[in-house]
């Protein structure tokens, strides 16, 4: 996928990526593809390396092994998220530790995605098309900040234990407190005893899915101002059409870039305080 299919990118504005690695195979490796795919790319052998590159050069996205000597890469993603001036650039893991615990540190800290080596370079490409599109979304409707509330109660509704330590944990240092059910009998029986002000509801899910999941909350008249937004890994129009029609509020796709869920929030509420 070109980067000219990106919409509103200036043809003289090329999206750079800055890919660090200690191994110099992996490096030439990555650039080599990346640059394939019309992105301009630049690499450095450490995260020492790769901070020294960045205080001279701007970067849209960026390429992270863990592993390294000196700083590792836990610490560089720590440091870059931490910082005002490099904290909207996307993230992207990319590692040969398969660890549960490093994936959760990594989304924590604030990278956009953790991808396992060996490389994917289709995995690796949808990735970062989806980071950078996402990261426009965000540039361009960033603006002021979102008030926490406590007190907005948030449902997830998602079969996978690990989509939700990840959202949750994503929506915890937003200021915002979740519950969870593993499967939409359990959501829609968590929404008749309690009171929801959003769901997040995934679509893949065993016997009752989340469309038809959705198709049931709305036709419920007690849910009629529930908000819902759909987070899937389906990135496919129609779908997103389908579930739009049946009253879902917005749909997000992932992986997603942290931003993203921090303006749907803010529009969401911003929409809830007008309506009242």
């Amino acid at each position: 996928m070109k980067i000219n299919s990106l919409e509103n990118t200036p043809a003289n504005s090329p999206v750079s990526i800055l890919v660090i690695d200690d191994n110099l195979s992996n490096r030439e490796l990555l650039t080599h593809r990346l640059s394939k795919e019309s992105y301009h790319t630049c690499a450095a052998g450490s995260a020492e390396e790769a901070f020294s590159i960045m205080d001279i050069q701007k970067f849209d996205c960026i390429l992270l092994d863990l592993n390294m000597p000196g700083m590792d890469g836990f610490e560089f993603l720590m440091r870059v998220k931490s910082n005002p001036v490099t904290e909207h650039i996307p993230v992207l893991v990319v590692t040969g530790i398969k660890d549960r615990d490093a994936v959760l540190t990594c989304l924590d800290y604030g990278a956009a995605d953790y991808l396992l080596k060996p490389y994917d370079f289709k995995k690796i490409n949808s990735r970062v098309w989806q980071c950078l599109k996402d990261k426009k979304q965000f540039d361009w409707s960033n603006s002021g900040e979102m008030t926490k509330n406590d007190n907005y109660n948030i449902l997830i509704i998602d079969d996978n234990d690990l989509n939700y330590e990840i959202l949750s944990m994503r929506l915890k240092k937003l200021g915002f407190r979740s519950d969870y059910a593993s499967n939409s009998q359990d959501g829609i029986q968590r929404l008749k005893v309690k009171p929801i002000d959003l769901l997040f509801l995934d679509i893949m899910m065993p016997n009752i899915d989340g469309i038809e999941t959705l198709k049931q909350i709305r036709e419920y008249p007690p849910f009629n101002d529930l908000y819902i937004v759909m987070i899937s890994s389906i990135d496919n129009e129609e779908v997103i059409q389908q579930c739009l029609d049946l009253g879902a509020e917005d749909y997000i796709t992932k992986p997603f870039h942290p931003g993203l869920l921090k303006n749907t929030l803010k529009r969401i509420i911003l929409n809830d305080k007008q309506s009242k």
